[in-house]
């Protein structure tokens, strides 16, 4: 989540961050960002 303190970002250019530095699928991702907006 610090990228979100350096910018505004879409959950797709936040993904594809996430993805080039911890290696994980998309499919993987988007549920854990809706969880935490969800929780917001």
């Amino acid at each position: 989540m610090a990228f979100l303190i350096q910018e505004d970002l879409y959950g797709y250019a936040l993904t594809k961050k996430i993805q080039i530095i911890l290696g994980v699928s998309e499919s993987t991702i988007y549920p854990i960002l809706r969880r935490l907006m969800k929780n917001d």
